[in-house]
């Protein structure tokens, strides 16, 4: 592959690390954002890992600085997210894992449950 192409690839992988957690709570992205934790909680930061490094082989100069920070940010951004839910929310009563990301907790990934449940 081309350094182009994995520029490329760079940037889309950090549009999707990045859209379903910004439009999660939103009620129109909130089932983008279901799908995607329903294949892993950790997918986010995955995607953002593989952006990561298809931008550190991409094109040389401004366009490889700026997708290694972007992607940087949005793996932070979801890593930020993921441990809210998994450390700072396991204070509460000891519900099972699931139960406390995504009943009981207080933390962004359990809004999209919550619009569901008031929609329903």
């Amino acid at each position: 592959m081309s350094k182009k192409a994995f520029s490329i690839l760079s940037a889309l992988l950090f549009i999707l690390t990045v859209f379903p957690i910004i439009a999660g709570p939103t009620r129109w992205g909130n089932g983008l954002f279901v799908f995607v934790l329903d294949i892993s909680i950790y997918l986010p930061l995955i995607l953002g890992g593989a952006g990561l490094v298809f931008g550190l082989l991409g094109r040389k100069g401004n366009v490889k600085v700026s997708l290694v920070l972007l992607n940087i940010i949005g793996s932070f951004h979801s890593l930020y997210y993921l441990l809210q839910c998994m450390v700072f929310n396991s204070h509460k009563k000891s519900y099972s894992s699931w139960e406390r990301l995504f009943n009981k907790g207080s933390c962004f990934f359990c809004l999209p449950s919550r619009i569901i449940k008031e929609d329903q």
